[in-house]
Order: structure tokens, then C-alpha cells, then sequence
């Protein structure tokens, strides 16, 4: 398994598979090795800010879950768990079939991720419901107007760098997380983003072999066990 994810990370392309069986060993031997590699990361995280505070640096950790508490209330829980991840997996890895209706709707997503950061909380919900309704006009022109002969084409010249940078984008945008950004640390941030990063390979690896809901499932798993720990 280990190599198969190397192998995948060195060239990564879009070939699920659709034997339900292998998919669900492919699932929980990601989970599995997935378990085995964030122990050591989290080793390597947790020094790192030892090490970090002997240096009057103390990164946070808490700015996600105030977040959500402030804009979400009592549902923060929910949203950060089941409908967070949804979003971000329909926002990022959705469209890496390069399918018309997914791309569509993957950048529908993306406007509606990046246009949430501007919403506060007392009028959330209404905020919320009007970008929806722009996001779902997005989707349905994308669909209406994109070629699925373009996207085939960009998916042969330019799939894997595509999913280099969306990866790299995702891993980039949870740097915030940890609180304003200061150059002079920019090596405690690298290393910070490390169990991002083994997030992003398992999710995409799952996306791209296994299938949308595989990583969804996964991503949905982690989130709630990182809630849990953070009470």
C-alpha cells in the first residue's frame, strides 16, 4: 500500500475502481497507514512548538473552532464535521474527474468556500442563502457554456499539475488556522501543515481511486475526530 500511494503521488491520474470490494480495502488500508504515519508528524508537530515558544512564538490551534463557534453557534459542531468537509471536497477535489457536471459544480463550490469568509456572524444564514443561490447560477452557466472535448483536453495536457496545485492550494489556505502569518517562522508553518498534508494525499488518492464519497467519508471521519480531541 505504501507504494501504491508513492507510485500515486508521483504520477496522480483518475482511474477508480469500481469493485466495491477492493474499493473498501483500499479505505481502510488508507485509513490504516494513514494512522500510522500521523503519529509520527504529530511527534514532529508537537516539538515544533516546543521549540517554537523558546522563541516567543506560540502558533495557535484554537482559531478554526472559534471560528466556527462565532459564526455557526450552536450548529458549529455539525457544520465543522459533516458539512465543512463536504464543501471542501466538493470545492476541490470534485471537478479532478475532469467530468463537465463535476467541474461545474466543483467551481460553484469553490466561489461559495472562498465567498463564506466574508460572512459574519447575526446574519449568517441569510448571507449563506443568497451565495447558494449565486453558486448554484455559477454551476449552471459553467455547465451550460464549458466543452466536456476542453476539459478532456486540459485533463491530458495539464491534469497532474492541476492536481498538484489544488493540493497545494488546500494545504496553503489551513495555514491560517494557526493565526496571523509571520515570515520569520514560514519553517513552523511548513511543518504545522504536515498533517494537512498527509490529509490532502490520503483524500486525493482515495478521490482519484476509489471514488468522490470515499474521500468525503474519510475527510468527514478525521474532522470529527478532531473536533472531539479539541473540546
Amino acid at each position: 500500500m505504501f507504494s501504491y500511494v508513492i507510485e500515486f503521488i508521483k504520477s496522480p491520474s483518475f482511474s477508480p475502481t469500481s469493485d466495491k470490494r477492493v474499493a473498501a480495502n483500499l479505505l481502510l488500508r488508507c485509513v490504516g497507514l494513514y494512522l500510522l504515519w500521523i503519529i509520527p508528524v504529530i511527534i514532529l508537530v508537537s516539538l515544533t512548538v516546543v521549540i517554537a515558544k523558546q522563541f516567543g512564538f506560540e502558533p495557535s490551534f484554537h482559531n478554526s473552532m472559534s471560528l466556527l463557534k462565532n459564526v455557526y453557534g450552536n450548529y458549529f459542531f455539525l457544520t465543522g464535521s459533516l458539512l465543512i468537509p463536504i464543501l471542501e471536497e466538493t470545492a476541490f477535489r470534485l471537478g479532478l474527474s475532469f467530468k463537465k457536471h463535476h467541474v461545474s459544480i466543483g467551481i460553484a463550490a469553490l466561489f461559495f468556500f472562498f465567498a463564506r469568509s466574508f460572512v459574519e456572524a447575526g446574519n449568517q444564514w441569510i448571507s449563506l442563502s443568497v451565495l447558494l443561490a449565486l453558486a448554484i447560477i455559477v454551476a449552471f452557466v459553467l455547465y451550460r457554456y464549458v466543452k466536456q472535448s476542453l476539459l478532456s483536453k486540459w485533463q491530458e495536457e495539464y491534469g497532474k499539475i492541476t492536481v498538484y496545485i489544488v493540493s497545494f492550494l488546500f494545504v496553503f489556505l489551513h495555514v491560517f488556522n494557526h493565526g496571523p502569518l509571520y515570515l520569520q517562522y514560514a519553517l513552523v508553518y511548513i511543518i504545522l501543515l504536515l498533517p494537512t498534508l498527509l490529509l490532502v494525499i490520503f483524500i486525493t488518492f482515495l478521490r482519484m481511486r476509489v471514488g468522490f464519497f470515499a474521500g468525503v467519508l474519510f475527510h468527514i471521519l478525521l474532522n470529527t475526530c478532531g473536533l472531539l480531541l479539541s473540546f
